[in-house]
């Protein structure tokens, strides 16, 4: 099952800042996201195991 996180919550779970995810995206680094209109969401993955 997949959900949305936001900037602002992966920025929180990953320990880092909301500027160090923006400089990610630009050179294509960090967690997977996608683009919806003007809002980033990241995709956050639950496994059952």
């Amino acid at each position: 099952m997949a959900e949305f996180l936001t900037t602002i919550e992966v920025a929180a779970k990953l320990g880092v800042s909301e500027a160090t995810l923006r400089g990610w995206r630009v050179v294509s680094k960090g967690p997977k996201y996608v683009k919806l209109g003007r809002w980033v969401r990241y995709y956050f993955l639950r496994f059952k195991g």
